[in-house]
């Protein structure tokens, strides 16, 4: 499972080294609403951005407060979820 999540993560990080990753258009406003929904807390909203989108695999952005990070999301069945 491990082995396949890098294996993901790595895929993406070359698909936008080249070029080849889209600009994430209504998947990145479904993945902000979906990290949202799962991290916001009152008085410190989550911002969710820049997202890229290659195939089924997303990489967000996000800031809350002081903390940062990247969220690596996987499309199933057509619905985004948090992988990592």
């Amino acid at each position: 499972m491990v082995g396949k999540l890098i294996a993901a993560l790595l895929a993406l990080i070359a698909s936008v080294a080249v070029g080849l990753a889209e600009p994430a258009g209504a998947d990145a406003a479904s993945i902000g609403q979906l990290l949202r929904e799962m991290f916001d807390k009152p008085g410190e909203t989550l911002s969710v951005g820049p997202v890229v989108v290659s195939g089924d695999h997303a990489i967000a952005d996000w800031t809350q407060g002081d903390i940062g990070g990247r969220a690596l999301l996987r499309r199933n069945q057509g619905a985004w979820a948090v992988t990592l």
